[in-house]
């Protein structure tokens, strides 16, 4: 039995539409994040994997911007898995994966390789891709970042309203409510420690820090949203 196994499957297809829609369609498609690859230098790479449990290997999944021509696009999908042994019913297995394989791609004008198009044509394309991608992450972060600031100025309204937060466990637990102007954790149990902050700014750092492990349970092994962590903290307040 050999050490890996590998199984790919490749289609070439056109599209009209602009590079991150049609993107965008593949992600739904796949149920694949899709994110560009910064190492492609000129060339539009966009790459995701997908973990199968039941026979303990990876699927990446790869779209490939090949060419641009006057009407449309050329891409190429490729699928590729790999796994550390056969899989315990190949044949199976493999129907499956070309099962999804044409899911992803039906309703696509399937065609054959092409001729490269123009340098120029393709560079181009690439260049406002990259551009419009940035415009789009930067306008997602700002979008988040005044996100965040309204949870956490309605965690501290709340907290000025006697709301709090409160954990337990065997050994004990950690209360967490505004006393006076002085924001305050207070541990009770085995450990009686007691920090104090006067200043929002600081007890915000604080609090983010406290549910750091907890509010990433679900993500892990990939980092939570910064907008989700400040979401589940949101929704400890009592």
């Amino acid at each position: 039995m050999p050490d890996r196994w590998t199984y790919r499957l490749d289609a070439h297809f056109t599209d009209s539409r602009p590079v991150l829609d049609l993107k965008y369609d593949m992600e739904t498609r796949t149920r694949c994040l899709l994110p560009r690859n910064p190492q492609a230098a000129g060339a539009l790479v966009f790459r995701g994997t997908i973990q199968s449990y039941t026979t303990a290997s990876v699927i990446v999944v790869e779209l490939r911007f090949e060419a641009a021509y006057d009407a449309n696009n050329l891409y190429s999908l490729r699928l590729e898995a790999e796994g550390p042994s056969e899989p315990p019913n190949d044949a199976k297995w493999e129907e499956n994966l070309r099962r999804s394989f044409d899911r992803w791609t039906s309703g696509l004008p399937l065609t054959e390789a092409r001729a490269p198009s123009s340098p120029d044509r393709y560079r181009q394309v690439v260049e406002e891709t990259v551009a419009r991608e940035l415009e789009l992450a930067n306008r997602v972060d700002r979008e988040a970042e005044e996100a965040i600031r309204v949870i956490q100025e309605g965690i501290l309204d709340a907290l000025r309203e006697g709301k709090s937060f409160s954990t337990a466990h065997k050994e004990g637990g950690t209360n967490i409510r505004l006393l006076g102007d002085v924001f305050v954790f207070a541990d009770y149990g085995e450990s009686s420690d007691r920090e104090e902050f006067a200043s929002p700014e600081a007890f915000l750092a604080r609090l983010r820090k406290f549910y750091d492990w907890e509010s990433r349970r679900d993500w892990y092994p990939h980092p939570a949203p910064e907008i989700e962590v400040w979401k589940y903290i949101e929704r400890k307040l009592m």
